[in-house]
């Protein structure tokens, strides 16, 4: 799962270096961070999710609403980090990001954009 600052990473020309099989999601929480005056408009942003042949955009559901409340518990999280955070626990997915709150959370898994070419010597 990607979050929020790999996709403006993504739209402003990074290279994915993604493995061939791999499978792309982002949570529709990302769409609400990135769709905002300070970054794109709602359609770029809309574009930029599509640009990546997402497999999934995980939506806004109760679950994930109550398992951010329980991962902001055990590490101080503003609320959209925590919701995608508990969108990727629950798809059982990594989550990539340079955010290091998140890359810190000792309940994610993670790894760091752009995805190293050996992501098993990644430490947090």
């Amino acid at each position: 799962m990607f979050d929020t600052n790999v996709l403006i990473d993504v739209s402003t020309g990074a290279k994915q270096n993604l493995p061939i099989d791999a499978k792309v999601a982002v949570s529709a929480h990302s769409l609400i961070e990135i769709a905002a005056p300070n970054h794109l408009s709602l359609s770029e942003a809309e574009d930029v999710i599509a640009s990546l042949n997402v497999s999934e955009l995980a939506p806004v559901t109760y679950k994930v609403a109550r398992l951010a409340v329980e991962l902001r518990k055990i590490q101080n999280l503003d609320a959209l980090d925590a919701c995608i955070g508990a969108t990727a626990c629950l798809m059982n997915a990594t989550l990539v990001t340079n955010d290091r709150r998140l890359r810190r959370h000792p309940v994610l898994s993670t790894l760091p954009f752009p995805i190293p070419q050996h992501p098993e010597e990644v430490t947090k």
